[in-house]
């Protein structure tokens, strides 16, 4: 039997939430919502001077934190 795949990762991510519960551990930070060829993309518009927007670091904690919870509970330890 061939394995079922899936595109999901971590199950349904409402976009709204997750750019609402965004923050830059770095600057003041400001996120809006964007549909470009129908799908919804989050928009972060940091400082000019932020470590992030300059790529010296990651924003991966950052969004971590905006995702956790929004992970379904089976997919929790």
């Amino acid at each position: 039997m061939e394995p079922t795949r899936t595109d999901w990762l971590i199950g349904d991510i409402d976009p709204l939430a997750v750019a609402a519960a965004y923050a830059c551990g770095h600057c003041n930070s400001t996120t809006e919502l964007r549909t470009v060829d129908s799908t919804v993309r989050a928009v972060v518009h940091h400082d000019d001077s932020c470590p992030v927007l300059t790529g010296a670091l990651s924003s991966a904690p950052d969004v971590v934190r905006a995702l956790v919870g929004h992970v379904p509970d089976t997919f929790r330890p």
